[in-house]
């Protein structure tokens, strides 16, 4: 949960997942790569396509 609320504050600041978004992303929290690949299992496993 604390990865999708980082990521959704660093939407606030950067609309776009550029460099820019994955630098401050990156700042907190520290092991973003394991949470987004969690997570992304997840959506795997019960069939979830969030990019079509």
């Amino acid at each position: 949960m604390e990865y999708v609320i980082v990521h959704e504050l660093c939407n606030l600041v950067h609309n776009y997942h550029k460099q820019n978004f994955i630098d401050l992303k990156n700042k907190e929290p520290s092991d973003w790569k394991r949470q987004t690949e969690s997570l992304e299992k997840s959506w795997r496993k019960n069939k979830i396509n969030l990019y079509p």
